[in-house]
């Protein structure tokens, strides 16, 4: 036989593989037990897959189709495709296994399940290779503008700005006044009737709360609510218009541009939340501001004096509207003083000096004078703590009276924090921890002896509350059409009335409905899509070596990171700042391959 047949006979192998992974199951399969060894296997192979219609014929061909494209375009493997495609293909397989099952030991549960994660990261893992590539294929043959008309760029801005404001105040205005998030309660108590903490940003809480109480001197509170979002509406025209402008000004064509309005201004998921009263999307907004002033700093190399004031204050309101805007403008800052040259270096030097320190000064020493308390330190160790409660529940009766004793300075009832345990949220375990507790050095070193015992155990922990980011295997549409019950009675104690007309709530839901359940829109709300997504954009610009290029990424791997360390499992809210940043990163990938 030769080299072609050989080659022919792999490639249909090759698509089979890869059709039987997107039609089986992701985990555990059901079948005969007996003490047959060869009934159980073929009895779990036997339902192990299941198709609808002919999409399998379908998918069959288009696999063909995709092999044979890249093996023509890409004649020798390339290994950075396939990291990704072991990466990736590796996390999928592991979300699911967490998501439905809480531990990684479903995948070598038996002989079959050992047989079905070889197949199945043989499978994800061609399968991504190949479309990394047929992505990378395709970006070589985008020719980029190399003088865009400053006309373009300048109505690109306007019409930009204009539809996304109407895109953005249609939900407010048809869900009037917006609904509420929880969290925005604890920040309008702390602004009308309790003392402020810094367990939310006190900017944020200020800003809505000084919203609330100017709705009521014009109108009602109710109508302070909508003024918030009104408000944040306009600033979301004018960011976002700025950076297609900036998409524009390098190059992009009007057909991108125009896809990522409509992306930005009528997506329903992402619509969601301007109609949501919460203080998220207000940071997000100004980190892509932020984010389109890097790239314009990368694209000319120098940081002038305006621009670098500009991005000083820029920065600063992030990090004051989100305790974790900080860890995402540093390292870029780090970044500038390696990367640019003289004068822009030393201006930069001063950033990163500057803006930590006067963040600091702020938070340290005006709030605590303005009599703003400090926020708890427990907010922060989500993973370790579900772990230790973890550990207790699956092994309790091997901590020893030196741990027990460490676990109880940590714990407020050592004896529930089992009970407490959520696999796929720290809430319910962060109620039960000392705000803070005495000799943090000595539960971290207790922390890690326990976990050299059992690792599986705080892999599982750490699974079960990230499978989410891991990769697009759980929706989030966490942003509430109608304010829950509970919060319209804490509305009501600071002069909110908050009710929304069912009606329109529901046409609302039907249409967020068809973004969660329809194909392909679904992945829309997938917080795992987004990772995905960040993590093929740095893999592209890595694999053409634009090292420079690569700043632009840095704050969108940090907010991975924060992502990871957060209380929720697939928050899609943690991830808005990616989300908003799809279509400048897809302009950047393209500016990053442009041919010259």
């Amino acid at each position: 036989m030769n080299d072609r047949r050989l080659n022919t006979l792999f490639t249909l192998l090759q698509a089979y593989v890869i059709l039987f992974c997107v039609c089986s199951g992701e985990s555990l399969i059901i079948g005969a037990e007996s003490e047959d060894h060869l009934l159980n296997f073929v009895s779990k192979l036997s339902y192990s897959a299941s198709v609808f219609n002919l999409i399998d014929c379908l998918a069959y061909g288009a696999v063909v189709a995709l092999i044979c494209f890249v093996k023509k375009r890409v004649p020798q493997v390339d290994w950075y495709g396939v990291v990704v495609g072991l990466l990736l293909g590796s996390s999928y397989i592991l979300s699911f296994a967490f998501r439905d099952y809480g531990s990684i030991r479903v995948m070598t549960a038996n002989v079959y399940q050992c047989f079905l994660t070889v197949v199945l990261l043989w499978g994800y893992t061609s399968l991504i290779y190949l479309c990394f590539e047929l992505i990378r294929c395709s970006l070589e043959r985008v020719l980029i503008r190399n003088t865009p008309e400053k006309t373009w760029n300048r109505r690109a801005f306007v019409i930009t700005s204009c539809t996304v404001f109407i895109g953005w105040i249609l939900w407010p205005i048809l869900n009037y006044p917006g609904s509420v998030a929880g969290d925005a309660i604890t920040q309008l108590n702390m602004f009308f009737l309790y003392p402020m903490t810094a367990h939310h940003p006190p900017l944020s809480s200020w800003i809505m709360g000084a919203c609330v109480q100017l709705g009521g001197f014009l109108i009602n509170r109710d109508f302070g609510i909508f003024l918030y979002l009104f408000l944040q509406s306009v600033i979301a025209a004018l960011i976002i218009g700025y950076s297609v402008s900036c998409m524009a000004s390098w190059g992009c064509s009007i057909r991108l541009c125009t896809a990522s309005v409509f992306f930005l201004a009528f997506t329903p998921i992402l619509s969601l939340f301007t109609q949501y009263f919460e203080k998220d999307m207000l940071y997000t907004l100004f980190m892509l501001l932020f984010s389109c002033i890097v790239a314009q700093v990368i694209i000319s190399g120098q940081l002038n004096l305006r621009t670098a004031i500009f991005l000083f204050f820029v920065s600063l309101l992030a990090c004051l509207l989100r305790h974790n805007g900080i860890y995402a403008i540093l390292p870029v800052f780090f970044a500038f003083i390696l990367y640019l040259k003289e004068k822009d270096r030393i201006r930069s030097s001063v950033l990163f000096t500057l803006t930590p320190v006067i963040y600091l000064t702020i938070t340290s020493g005006i709030y605590p004078a303005l009599g703003i308390e400090k926020g708890l330190v427990r907010e922060a160790l989500s993973i370790p703590m579900q772990q230790s409660a973890r550990y207790l529940r699956d092994h309790g009766d091997e901590v020893t009276e030196e741990e027990r004793e460490v676990l109880a300075d940590f714990f407020i009832n050592y004896d529930e924090a089992p009970l407490r345990y959520d696999p796929i949220s720290s809430d319910p375990v962060k109620d039960n921890v000392t705000a803070d507790f005495n000799e943090p050095l000595r539960y971290f070193g207790t922390w890690f002896l326990m976990g050299l015992k059992h690792p599986i155990v705080y892999i599982d922990a750490f699974g079960c509350l990230n499978y989410g980011y891991l990769a697009p295997a759980g929706q989030n549409t966490e942003p509430d059409l109608m304010t829950r019950e509970e919060v319209l009675v804490q509305l009501h104690e600071i002069g909110v009335n908050g009710t929304q007309d069912t009606t329109r709530s529901a046409i609302l839901e039907s249409i967020v409905r068809i973004n969660t359940m329809y194909p392909l829109l679904r992945y829309l709300t997938m917080p795992g899509t987004y990772v995905w997504f960040t993590v093929i954009v740095f893999a592209l610009i890595f694999r053409r070596k634009r090292w420079k290029e690569l700043i632009l990424i840095i704050p969108s791997l940090m907010n991975i990171l924060v992502c990871l360390a957060s209380p929720l499992s697939n928050a899609l809210r943690y991830e808005l700042p990616i989300v908003l940043s799809v279509p400048l990163m897809i302009a950047w990938t393209q500016y990053a391959y442009r041919k010259e």
